[in-house]
Protein backbone atom coordinates (compact mmCIF):
# COMPACT_ATOMS: atom_id res chain seq x y z
CA UNK A 1 0.00 0.00 0.00
CA UNK A 2 2.77 2.55 0.50
CA UNK A 3 4.53 1.93 -2.59
CA UNK A 4 1.46 2.65 -4.29
CA UNK A 5 0.81 5.96 -2.27
CA UNK A 6 4.01 7.08 -3.55
CA UNK A 7 3.53 6.21 -7.03
CA UNK A 8 0.85 8.08 -7.24
CA UNK A 9 1.98 10.85 -5.42
CA UNK A 10 4.95 10.84 -7.93
CA UNK A 11 2.81 10.63 -10.68
CA UNK A 12 0.71 13.63 -8.99
CA UNK A 13 3.77 15.78 -8.59
CA UNK A 14 5.40 15.02 -12.80
CA UNK A 15 1.67 16.39 -13.69
CA UNK A 16 1.97 19.54 -11.68
CA UNK A 17 5.46 20.07 -12.38
CA UNK A 18 5.05 19.49 -16.29
CA UNK A 19 1.73 21.10 -16.42
CA UNK A 20 3.47 24.08 -14.96
CA UNK A 21 6.52 24.16 -17.37
CA UNK A 22 4.01 23.58 -20.03
CA UNK A 23 2.20 26.94 -18.85
CA UNK A 24 5.56 29.42 -18.39
CA UNK A 25 6.85 28.30 -21.60
CA UNK A 26 3.96 28.72 -23.12
CA UNK A 27 3.38 32.31 -22.19
CA UNK A 28 6.93 32.80 -23.41
CA UNK A 29 6.11 31.75 -26.90
CA UNK A 30 2.69 33.65 -26.75
CA UNK A 31 4.78 37.21 -26.19
CA UNK A 32 8.23 36.48 -27.87
CA UNK A 33 6.72 35.03 -31.30
CA UNK A 34 2.92 35.10 -31.70
CA UNK A 35 1.67 38.13 -33.99
CA UNK A 36 -2.15 38.09 -35.63
CA UNK A 37 -3.68 34.84 -34.46
CA UNK A 38 -3.20 32.09 -31.56
CA UNK A 39 -0.49 30.10 -33.70
CA UNK A 40 2.86 30.45 -33.00
CA UNK A 41 5.68 30.38 -35.41
CA UNK A 42 7.76 28.37 -32.35
CA UNK A 43 5.68 26.60 -30.39
CA UNK A 44 8.40 24.85 -27.80
CA UNK A 45 5.94 23.70 -25.77
CA UNK A 46 4.93 20.81 -28.42
CA UNK A 47 8.67 19.75 -27.31
CA UNK A 48 8.07 19.81 -23.62
CA UNK A 49 4.94 17.99 -24.20
CA UNK A 50 6.04 15.34 -26.45
CA UNK A 51 9.47 14.65 -24.76
CA UNK A 52 7.69 14.23 -20.89
CA UNK A 53 5.08 11.90 -22.37
CA UNK A 54 8.22 9.95 -24.39
CA UNK A 55 10.55 9.95 -21.01
CA UNK A 56 7.44 9.11 -18.59
CA UNK A 57 4.42 7.49 -20.75
CA UNK A 58 0.62 8.14 -20.83
CA UNK A 59 0.67 8.94 -17.08
CA UNK A 60 1.71 12.62 -18.29
CA UNK A 61 -1.05 12.90 -20.80
CA UNK A 62 -2.87 14.93 -18.05
CA UNK A 63 -0.02 17.39 -17.59
CA UNK A 64 -0.59 18.22 -21.32
CA UNK A 65 -4.05 18.62 -21.59
CA UNK A 66 -4.32 20.82 -18.12
CA UNK A 67 -1.31 22.76 -19.77
CA UNK A 68 -3.07 23.26 -22.70
CA UNK A 69 -6.30 24.54 -21.43
CA UNK A 70 -4.73 27.07 -19.13
CA UNK A 71 -1.91 28.14 -21.43
CA UNK A 72 -5.07 29.01 -23.87
CA UNK A 73 -7.49 30.46 -21.13
CA UNK A 74 -4.75 32.93 -20.15
CA UNK A 75 -3.45 35.57 -22.53
CA UNK A 76 -0.03 37.19 -21.51
CA UNK A 77 -1.92 40.05 -19.64
CA UNK A 78 -3.20 38.03 -16.84
CA UNK A 79 -6.52 37.91 -18.27
CA UNK A 80 -8.33 34.40 -18.30
CA UNK A 81 -11.29 33.29 -20.09
CA UNK A 82 -11.40 29.45 -20.31
CA UNK A 83 -13.39 28.50 -23.72
CA UNK A 84 -15.01 25.00 -23.80
CA UNK A 85 -14.16 24.78 -27.61
CA UNK A 86 -9.98 24.21 -26.54
CA UNK A 87 -10.68 21.21 -24.91
CA UNK A 88 -10.88 18.95 -27.71
CA UNK A 89 -7.59 20.93 -29.14
CA UNK A 90 -6.33 20.20 -25.63
CA UNK A 91 -7.05 16.44 -25.68
CA UNK A 92 -5.40 16.19 -28.73
CA UNK A 93 -2.82 17.88 -27.97
CA UNK A 94 -2.19 14.74 -25.77
CA UNK A 95 -2.68 12.76 -28.38
CA UNK A 96 -0.09 14.13 -30.72
CA UNK A 97 2.09 13.32 -28.01
CA UNK A 98 1.14 10.06 -27.54
CA UNK A 99 1.47 9.74 -31.40
CA UNK A 100 5.45 10.50 -31.30
CA UNK A 101 5.81 8.48 -28.13
CA UNK A 102 4.29 5.27 -29.99
CA UNK A 103 5.84 5.74 -33.44
CA UNK A 104 9.39 6.93 -31.92
CA UNK A 105 9.58 3.49 -29.15
CA UNK A 106 7.63 0.91 -31.92
CA UNK A 107 10.83 1.43 -34.25
CA UNK A 108 13.29 1.34 -31.43
CA UNK A 109 14.43 4.91 -33.08
CA UNK A 110 15.45 6.07 -28.88
CA UNK A 111 18.31 3.76 -28.80
CA UNK A 112 19.25 3.69 -32.59
CA UNK A 113 22.11 5.67 -33.04
CA UNK A 114 20.59 7.29 -36.29
CA UNK A 115 23.74 7.24 -38.52
CA UNK A 116 21.44 5.43 -41.35
CA UNK A 117 20.03 7.96 -43.70
CA UNK A 118 16.39 6.18 -43.70
CA UNK A 119 16.39 5.52 -40.20
CA UNK A 120 17.37 9.57 -39.04
CA UNK A 121 14.58 10.33 -41.45
CA UNK A 122 11.63 8.76 -39.65
CA UNK A 123 13.57 10.10 -36.33
CA UNK A 124 13.31 13.34 -37.68
CA UNK A 125 9.58 13.16 -39.36
CA UNK A 126 7.81 11.33 -36.36
CA UNK A 127 9.55 14.40 -33.62
CA UNK A 128 8.56 16.58 -36.57
CA UNK A 129 5.93 17.14 -39.14
CA UNK A 130 5.07 13.48 -39.13
CA UNK A 131 3.76 13.80 -35.39
CA UNK A 132 2.48 16.96 -34.57
CA UNK A 133 -0.23 17.44 -37.16
CA UNK A 134 -3.15 16.49 -34.55
CA UNK A 135 -3.64 19.62 -32.50
CA UNK A 136 -3.29 21.47 -35.67
CA UNK A 137 -5.93 19.73 -37.43
CA UNK A 138 -8.52 19.54 -34.33
CA UNK A 139 -8.12 23.20 -34.15
CA UNK A 140 -8.88 24.10 -37.93
CA UNK A 141 -12.22 21.56 -37.82
CA UNK A 142 -12.82 22.92 -34.24
CA UNK A 143 -12.73 26.52 -35.23
CA UNK A 144 -13.51 27.04 -38.99
CA UNK A 145 -15.37 23.93 -40.02
CA UNK A 146 -18.17 25.59 -40.15
CA UNK A 147 -17.31 28.73 -41.70
CA UNK A 148 -16.21 26.52 -44.84
CA UNK A 149 -12.53 26.29 -43.55
CA UNK A 150 -11.35 30.10 -44.81
CA UNK A 151 -7.94 30.96 -46.02
CA UNK A 152 -7.52 32.69 -42.60
CA UNK A 153 -8.03 29.32 -40.71
CA UNK A 154 -5.98 27.13 -43.22
CA UNK A 155 -2.93 29.46 -43.25
CA UNK A 156 -3.34 29.23 -38.89
CA UNK A 157 -3.49 26.05 -39.05
CA UNK A 158 -0.23 25.22 -41.08
CA UNK A 159 1.12 28.04 -38.90
CA UNK A 160 -0.08 26.15 -35.83
CA UNK A 161 1.57 22.61 -37.50
CA UNK A 162 4.77 24.26 -38.20
CA UNK A 163 5.40 25.69 -35.07
CA UNK A 164 4.27 22.56 -33.12
CA UNK A 165 6.66 20.62 -35.35
CA UNK A 166 9.76 23.32 -35.17
CA UNK A 167 9.43 23.39 -31.12
CA UNK A 168 9.56 19.60 -31.21
CA UNK A 169 11.98 18.97 -33.69
CA UNK A 170 14.70 21.57 -31.63
CA UNK A 171 13.43 20.77 -27.91
CA UNK A 172 12.89 17.26 -28.04
CA UNK A 173 16.31 16.21 -28.65
CA UNK A 174 17.68 19.29 -26.19
CA UNK A 175 15.16 17.17 -23.44
CA UNK A 176 16.17 13.49 -24.08
CA UNK A 177 19.76 14.92 -23.30
CA UNK A 178 18.69 16.36 -20.02
CA UNK A 179 16.04 14.35 -18.59
CA UNK A 180 15.28 12.65 -16.33
CA UNK A 181 17.34 13.89 -14.51
CA UNK A 182 19.92 11.99 -12.69
CA UNK A 183 19.64 9.11 -15.48
CA UNK A 184 19.10 10.98 -18.82
CA UNK A 185 18.23 8.82 -21.78
CA UNK A 186 20.37 10.11 -24.19
CA UNK A 187 23.18 10.85 -21.55
CA UNK A 188 26.02 9.65 -23.90
CA UNK A 189 24.79 11.96 -26.73
CA UNK A 190 25.45 15.13 -24.47
CA UNK A 191 29.07 16.38 -24.95
CA UNK A 192 27.93 16.44 -28.65
CA UNK A 193 24.33 17.97 -28.83
CA UNK A 194 24.09 20.17 -25.52
CA UNK A 195 25.74 23.46 -26.72
CA UNK A 196 24.91 22.86 -30.47
CA UNK A 197 21.10 22.40 -29.75
CA UNK A 198 21.13 25.30 -27.54
CA UNK A 199 22.76 27.16 -29.88
CA UNK A 200 20.44 26.16 -32.84
CA UNK A 201 17.03 27.12 -30.36
CA UNK A 202 18.81 30.35 -29.92
CA UNK A 203 19.04 31.06 -33.37
CA UNK A 204 16.03 29.92 -34.31
CA UNK A 205 14.42 32.18 -31.45
CA UNK A 206 16.05 35.20 -32.71
CA UNK A 207 15.22 35.14 -36.08
CA UNK A 208 11.52 34.21 -35.15
CA UNK A 209 11.10 37.09 -32.59
CA UNK A 210 13.12 39.38 -35.21
CA UNK A 211 10.63 38.34 -37.96
CA UNK A 212 7.39 39.39 -35.65
CA UNK A 213 8.91 42.57 -34.36
CA UNK A 214 9.40 43.65 -38.47
CA UNK A 215 5.86 42.25 -39.39
CA UNK A 216 4.29 44.18 -36.85
CA UNK A 217 6.35 47.30 -37.81
CA UNK A 218 5.06 46.94 -41.59
CA UNK A 219 1.60 46.17 -40.93
CA UNK A 220 0.40 49.27 -40.34
CA UNK A 221 -0.64 49.15 -43.78
CA UNK A 222 -3.85 47.17 -43.86
CA UNK A 223 -3.00 46.02 -47.23
CA UNK A 224 0.34 44.43 -46.70
CA UNK A 225 -1.07 42.03 -43.37
CA UNK A 226 -1.88 39.02 -45.50
CA UNK A 227 0.93 39.23 -47.68
CA UNK A 228 3.06 39.44 -44.48
CA UNK A 229 1.47 36.11 -43.19
CA UNK A 230 2.19 34.27 -46.53
CA UNK A 231 5.75 35.72 -45.97
CA UNK A 232 5.70 34.34 -42.33
CA UNK A 233 4.24 30.90 -43.45
CA UNK A 234 7.28 30.84 -45.89
CA UNK A 235 9.79 31.76 -43.37
CA UNK A 236 8.11 29.39 -40.96
CA UNK A 237 8.72 26.50 -43.47
CA UNK A 238 12.07 27.13 -44.06
CA UNK A 239 12.98 27.46 -40.51
CA UNK A 240 11.61 24.27 -40.06
CA UNK A 241 13.68 22.80 -43.08
CA UNK A 242 16.74 24.86 -41.61
CA UNK A 243 16.14 22.90 -38.11
CA UNK A 244 15.42 19.49 -39.92
CA UNK A 245 18.61 19.46 -41.20
CA UNK A 246 20.61 21.37 -38.37
CA UNK A 247 19.26 18.31 -35.79
CA UNK A 248 19.68 16.14 -38.10
CA UNK A 249 23.29 16.75 -38.82
CA UNK A 250 24.06 16.68 -34.78
CA UNK A 251 22.27 13.70 -34.57
CA UNK A 252 24.51 11.85 -37.09
CA UNK A 253 27.11 13.19 -35.71
CA UNK A 254 26.47 12.31 -32.29
CA UNK A 255 25.76 8.87 -33.67
CA UNK A 256 28.96 8.06 -35.42
CA UNK A 257 30.53 9.19 -32.13
CA UNK A 258 28.53 6.34 -30.38
CA UNK A 259 29.66 4.01 -32.77
CA UNK A 260 33.31 4.60 -32.43
CA UNK A 261 33.14 4.39 -29.27
CA UNK A 262 31.49 1.62 -28.86
CA UNK A 263 33.60 -0.68 -31.48
CA UNK A 264 36.88 0.83 -29.74
CA UNK A 265 34.65 -0.72 -26.52
CA UNK A 266 33.98 -3.76 -28.40
CA UNK A 267 37.90 -4.17 -29.54
CA UNK A 268 39.36 -3.40 -25.89
CA UNK A 269 36.96 -5.85 -24.31
CA UNK A 270 37.97 -8.92 -26.76
CA UNK A 271 41.73 -7.68 -26.20
CA UNK A 272 41.50 -7.67 -22.52
CA UNK A 273 39.78 -10.82 -22.53
CA UNK A 274 41.91 -12.56 -24.69
CA UNK A 275 44.77 -11.32 -22.75
CA UNK A 276 43.23 -12.79 -19.57
CA UNK A 277 42.42 -16.10 -21.32
CA UNK A 278 46.49 -16.35 -22.49
CA UNK A 279 47.32 -15.51 -18.76
CA UNK A 280 45.31 -18.12 -17.29
CA UNK A 281 45.79 -20.79 -19.80
CA UNK A 282 49.78 -20.05 -18.73
CA UNK A 283 49.65 -20.65 -15.62
CA UNK A 284 47.95 -24.54 -14.97
CA UNK A 285 50.20 -25.49 -18.13
CA UNK A 286 53.28 -23.93 -16.26
CA UNK A 287 52.24 -25.50 -12.96
CA UNK A 288 51.03 -29.35 -15.07
CA UNK A 289 54.46 -28.85 -17.01
CA UNK A 290 56.27 -28.86 -13.55
CA UNK A 291 54.26 -31.13 -11.55
CA UNK A 292 54.83 -33.81 -14.31
CA UNK A 293 58.66 -33.47 -14.26
CA UNK A 294 58.53 -33.78 -10.51
CA UNK A 295 56.57 -36.79 -11.17
CA UNK A 296 58.97 -38.35 -13.92
CA UNK A 297 62.21 -37.73 -11.22
CA UNK A 298 60.34 -39.62 -9.03
CA UNK A 299 59.43 -42.60 -11.20
CA UNK A 300 62.71 -42.40 -11.96
CA UNK A 301 64.10 -43.19 -9.38
CA UNK A 302 66.36 -45.86 -8.43
CA UNK A 303 64.96 -49.14 -6.95
CA UNK A 304 66.00 -48.76 -3.59
CA UNK A 305 64.56 -45.36 -3.46
CA UNK A 306 60.70 -46.26 -4.32
CA UNK A 307 58.39 -43.35 -4.61
CA UNK A 308 55.46 -43.25 -1.81
CA UNK A 309 52.64 -43.88 -2.71
CA UNK A 310 50.40 -40.78 -1.12
CA UNK A 311 53.01 -38.43 -2.56
CA UNK A 312 52.10 -39.69 -5.94
CA UNK A 313 48.05 -39.48 -5.63
CA UNK A 314 49.11 -35.57 -4.52
CA UNK A 315 50.66 -35.13 -7.15
CA UNK A 316 48.58 -36.57 -9.65
CA UNK A 317 45.48 -34.86 -8.16
CA UNK A 318 47.18 -31.70 -8.68
CA UNK A 319 47.66 -32.41 -12.12
CA UNK A 320 44.48 -33.24 -12.76
CA UNK A 321 42.90 -30.36 -10.75
CA UNK A 322 44.74 -28.32 -12.98
CA UNK A 323 43.39 -29.55 -15.63
CA UNK A 324 40.05 -29.01 -14.90
CA UNK A 325 41.09 -25.48 -14.73
CA UNK A 326 42.51 -25.70 -18.16
CA UNK A 327 39.31 -27.09 -19.20
CA UNK A 328 36.96 -23.93 -17.56
CA UNK A 329 39.41 -21.82 -19.53
CA UNK A 330 38.72 -23.61 -22.69
CA UNK A 331 35.04 -23.28 -22.10
CA UNK A 332 35.74 -19.96 -21.50
CA UNK A 333 37.09 -18.89 -24.99
CA UNK A 334 34.30 -21.05 -26.35
CA UNK A 335 31.80 -18.58 -25.11
CA UNK A 336 33.84 -16.07 -25.59
CA UNK A 337 34.16 -16.34 -29.45
CA UNK A 338 30.08 -17.84 -29.28
CA UNK A 339 29.40 -13.82 -27.46
CA UNK A 340 30.69 -12.35 -31.15
CA UNK A 341 29.24 -14.89 -33.35
CA UNK A 342 25.02 -14.83 -34.11
CA UNK A 343 24.41 -18.19 -35.68
CA UNK A 344 20.48 -17.33 -36.31
CA UNK A 345 18.42 -14.20 -36.93
CA UNK A 346 15.98 -14.48 -33.85
CA UNK A 347 16.74 -16.13 -30.61
CA UNK A 348 13.43 -17.96 -28.44
CA UNK A 349 13.78 -16.50 -25.13
CA UNK A 350 11.83 -19.51 -23.68
CA UNK A 351 13.54 -22.63 -25.68
CA UNK A 352 17.11 -20.73 -24.61
CA UNK A 353 16.18 -20.70 -20.95
CA UNK A 354 15.17 -24.11 -20.96
CA UNK A 355 17.81 -25.48 -22.54
CA UNK A 356 20.33 -23.55 -20.08
CA UNK A 357 18.35 -24.53 -17.23
CA UNK A 358 18.71 -28.55 -18.51
CA UNK A 359 22.41 -27.81 -19.20
CA UNK A 360 23.34 -26.37 -15.34
CA UNK A 361 21.20 -28.82 -13.81
CA UNK A 362 24.00 -31.05 -12.62
CA UNK A 363 26.17 -28.30 -11.72
CA UNK A 364 23.44 -27.16 -9.14
CA UNK A 365 21.96 -30.07 -7.39
CA UNK A 366 25.49 -30.95 -6.00
CA UNK A 367 25.16 -27.60 -4.12
CA UNK A 368 22.19 -28.13 -2.91
CA UNK A 369 21.07 -24.37 -4.79
CA UNK A 370 17.36 -23.64 -5.96
CA UNK A 371 16.73 -22.30 -9.49
CA UNK A 372 13.61 -20.41 -9.55
CA UNK A 373 12.47 -19.81 -13.18
CA UNK A 374 9.57 -17.39 -13.23
CA UNK A 375 6.74 -17.92 -15.98
CA UNK A 376 7.84 -16.78 -19.39
CA UNK A 377 5.74 -15.27 -21.99
CA UNK A 378 5.28 -16.94 -24.78
CA UNK A 379 6.55 -16.27 -28.24
CA UNK A 380 8.98 -13.96 -27.03
CA UNK A 381 11.87 -13.39 -30.16
CA UNK A 382 14.40 -11.70 -29.44
CA UNK A 383 16.93 -9.96 -32.26
CA UNK A 384 19.98 -12.33 -31.44
CA UNK A 385 21.30 -15.47 -32.11
CA UNK A 386 20.40 -18.79 -30.38
CA UNK A 387 24.10 -19.50 -29.66
CA UNK A 388 24.50 -15.75 -28.48
CA UNK A 389 21.78 -15.97 -25.99
CA UNK A 390 22.14 -19.27 -24.68
CA UNK A 391 25.86 -18.23 -23.53
CA UNK A 392 24.90 -15.20 -21.93
CA UNK A 393 22.31 -17.18 -19.42
CA UNK A 394 24.77 -19.77 -18.69
CA UNK A 395 27.50 -17.34 -18.14
CA UNK A 396 24.61 -15.00 -16.13
CA UNK A 397 23.42 -18.18 -14.01
CA UNK A 398 27.14 -19.46 -13.84
CA UNK A 399 28.15 -16.58 -11.64
CA UNK A 400 24.73 -16.11 -9.55
CA UNK A 401 25.62 -19.53 -8.45
CA UNK A 402 28.84 -19.04 -7.64
CA UNK A 403 27.72 -16.28 -5.65
CA UNK A 404 24.96 -17.72 -3.99
CA UNK A 405 26.90 -20.81 -2.36
CA UNK A 406 25.80 -23.71 -1.30
CA UNK A 407 21.93 -23.59 -0.29
CA UNK A 408 21.53 -20.65 -2.04
CA UNK A 409 18.88 -19.19 -3.82
CA UNK A 410 18.40 -17.84 -8.01
CA UNK A 411 15.83 -16.97 -9.32
CA UNK A 412 14.94 -16.08 -13.33
CA UNK A 413 12.76 -13.81 -14.70
CA UNK A 414 11.47 -12.10 -17.84
CA UNK A 415 8.81 -9.87 -18.72
CA UNK A 416 8.00 -7.45 -22.09
CA UNK A 417 8.34 -4.17 -21.86
CA UNK A 418 6.89 -2.63 -25.07
CA UNK A 419 9.14 -3.81 -27.52
CA UNK A 420 12.33 -5.07 -25.81
CA UNK A 421 12.22 -8.13 -23.10
CA UNK A 422 13.91 -7.29 -19.60
CA UNK A 423 15.76 -10.46 -18.35
CA UNK A 424 16.50 -10.51 -14.72
CA UNK A 425 19.05 -12.68 -13.08
CA UNK A 426 19.20 -12.61 -8.61
CA UNK A 427 21.00 -14.08 -6.22
CA UNK A 428 21.23 -14.79 -2.62
CA UNK A 429 24.75 -13.42 -2.39
CA UNK A 430 27.10 -11.05 -0.73
CA UNK A 431 25.76 -8.64 -4.16
CA UNK A 432 28.47 -6.59 -5.77
CA UNK A 433 30.19 -3.39 -3.86
CA UNK A 434 28.24 -0.81 -4.48
CA UNK A 435 31.41 1.33 -4.78
CA UNK A 436 32.57 -0.68 -7.68
CA UNK A 437 29.09 -1.63 -9.62
CA UNK A 438 30.46 -3.48 -12.67
CA UNK A 439 29.58 -2.62 -16.40
CA UNK A 440 30.57 -5.96 -18.21
CA UNK A 441 32.92 -3.39 -19.99
CA UNK A 442 36.36 -4.81 -17.47
CA UNK A 443 37.65 -7.61 -16.41
CA UNK A 444 36.85 -7.65 -12.57
CA UNK A 445 38.24 -10.18 -9.90
CA UNK A 446 36.45 -13.13 -9.18
CA UNK A 447 35.89 -14.46 -5.30
CA UNK A 448 35.66 -18.02 -6.01
CA UNK A 449 38.92 -18.16 -8.71
CA UNK A 450 37.30 -18.01 -11.65
CA UNK A 451 39.08 -16.22 -14.61
CA UNK A 452 36.57 -12.56 -14.19
CA UNK A 453 35.22 -13.54 -17.51
CA UNK A 454 31.66 -14.43 -17.23
CA UNK A 455 29.76 -10.34 -17.20
CA UNK A 456 32.31 -9.79 -20.19
CA UNK A 457 30.80 -12.39 -22.22
CA UNK A 458 27.24 -11.27 -21.14
CA UNK A 459 28.50 -7.75 -22.28
CA UNK A 460 29.54 -9.12 -25.48
CA UNK A 461 26.05 -10.45 -26.14
CA UNK A 462 24.36 -7.34 -24.93
CA UNK A 463 26.29 -4.96 -27.16
CA UNK A 464 26.25 -7.23 -30.52
CA UNK A 465 22.69 -7.47 -29.81
CA UNK A 466 21.56 -3.96 -29.48
CA UNK A 467 20.51 -4.19 -26.11
CA UNK A 468 21.85 -2.62 -22.43
CA UNK A 469 23.09 -4.37 -19.05
CA UNK A 470 22.85 -3.01 -15.68
CA UNK A 471 23.79 -4.20 -12.20
CA UNK A 472 22.02 -3.59 -8.87
CA UNK A 473 21.03 -4.52 -5.39
CA UNK A 474 18.53 -7.56 -5.26
CA UNK A 475 15.67 -6.34 -3.60
CA UNK A 476 14.40 -9.47 -3.01
CA UNK A 477 17.08 -11.82 -2.52
CA UNK A 478 20.13 -9.25 -0.94
CA UNK A 479 22.48 -10.57 -3.50
CA UNK A 480 23.55 -9.31 -6.75
CA UNK A 481 20.41 -8.59 -9.88
CA UNK A 482 21.74 -8.34 -13.51
CA UNK A 483 19.13 -7.03 -15.75
CA UNK A 484 19.42 -7.52 -19.48
CA UNK A 485 17.34 -5.12 -21.91
CA UNK A 486 17.47 -6.90 -25.34
CA UNK A 487 15.37 -5.75 -28.45
CA UNK A 488 12.54 -8.07 -29.64
CA UNK A 489 12.65 -9.52 -33.25
CA UNK A 490 11.71 -6.39 -35.40
CA UNK A 491 12.02 -3.43 -33.97
CA UNK A 492 15.40 -2.56 -34.96
CA UNK A 493 17.69 -2.43 -37.63
CA UNK A 494 18.64 -6.38 -38.53
CA UNK A 495 22.11 -7.92 -38.34
CA UNK A 496 23.44 -10.89 -38.97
Amino acid sequence: MPECIRGISRALALNLAAAGAYVALSKQAELSFAWEGVAVTLWLPAGLANAAVLLHGPVLAPAVVVGNLLASACDPAGTCAASPAMVPVALAAAAQALLVRFALRRQRLLSDPLVRTPRLLRFLLWAGPAGCWPAAVTYVLVFHAAAGFPAAGLTRGLFWWVGDSLGSLVLLPLLLVLLPLGQPLWAERRGVLLGPLLALILLLGVVTFLGRELAEGIASVPELVEPLQVLRLVLSLTLLLVAAGGVGLLLHVSGMVLEQEKLLRRSRLAADAAGAVLHEVGQPLLRLHLLLDRLRGRLAAPATQPPATDELIADVSAGLQELDRIQCITSAIQDLTLAGLRDTRHADMGAAIQAVVSQLTPTLDPLDQQLVVDPVPPGLLLQAGRNQLEVALRNLLLNASHAAGESGLIRLSVERADHEVLLRVEDSGAGFDPRAMPTGADRMASSWGGQGLGLMIVRRVVDEAEGSLSVARSAGLGGACVELRLPLAGTGPERI
